[in-house]
């Protein structure tokens, strides 16, 4: 009996391990087969969405850069801005007055100019406005447009206040009176005809520096009057008796070491 069930059992044993065995080949199995295709079809199309995905966001990266050299080099191409009128330059002695027009002042008497200049040296207003030192008289130039446009007032010169009393109009003024005394040999060879003035250090006796200023140097010999008596009206002002030398803060090659 034993023999019987042995002899049945094994031949389906059989057939079921190779049913099995059969199902789990591809080729021999269509659903099995048509399965691992289409996982496979799925696989490879991820693969390409990837590569295509970086080959997108690579081309948008270069296209960023080329644009970006692109909108450099149309930088670079553009002309640089010139500045066409330079009204004032600041160079080592003191304020060039480069292109500067100067104003008509061929109305003007400068014996009468240089002899109101010389009521205000070393007269005392609570700061040095104008004086002397060792031959040579240092005149603000703020002092120097105030005296031609109260001249140009008293003399009608409408044409002088047409555009105002500004800094412009002002740095005209002085620019055309220091030219006249340059050509009048009046303005120490020190100051460079473009310069109406220089930076000058005011100190004491100690050697200590008191003030600072940009004045107009001009000879004593300009004002028709004697060092001896513009030194006796200074000994009469304690601020100004303190001035015991006067030094120009910036040289250049126009003027002295």
């Amino acid at each position: 009996m034993d023999r019987i069930y042995y002899f049945t059992l094994l031949p389906l044993g059989i057939l079921l391990t190779g049913l099995i065995i059969y199902l789990q080949v591809p080729e021999k199995n269509s659903k099995r087969k048509a399965g691992l295709r289409y996982m496979t079809k799925t696989i490879n199309s991820s693969r390409k969405a990837s590569v295509c995905e970086a080959d997108r966001k690579v081309k948008i990266k270069k296209n960023f850069v080329d644009q970006k050299k692109n909108r450099v080099k149309k930088k670079k191409k553009r002309k640089p801005i010139v500045q066409q009128h330079v009204s004032v330059k600041k160079i080592a002695a003191g304020k060039e007055i480069a292109n500067c027009r100067t104003v008509d002042l061929t109305w003007l008497n400068i014996d009468e100019f240089l002899n109101l200049l010389k009521k205000e040296i070393n007269i005392d207003r609570g700061y040095f406005k104008s004086f002397s030192n060792n031959g040579i008289v240092y005149v603000s130039l703020q002092l120097i447009s105030d005296t031609v446009l109260m001249m140009g007032r008293k003399n009608d010169q409408e044409e002088l206040f047409v555009r105002g009393t500004g800094k412009k109009q002002r740095k005209k003024i002085e620019y055309s009176i220091t030219s006249i005394l340059h050509h009048n040999n009046s303005i120490p060879d020190f100051i460079d005809k473009r310069y109406p003035g220089a930076s000058f250090s005011l100190k004491n006796i100690q050697g200590k520096q008191i003030s600072t200023g940009y004045y107009a140097p001009i000879k004593v010999e300009a004002f028709k009057t004697s060092i001896a008596t513009l030194e006796k009206r200074k000994k009469k002002s304690k601020l100004l008796s303190e001035i015991a030398s006067v030094e120009i803060l910036i040289h250049n090659k126009n003027l002295p070491a």
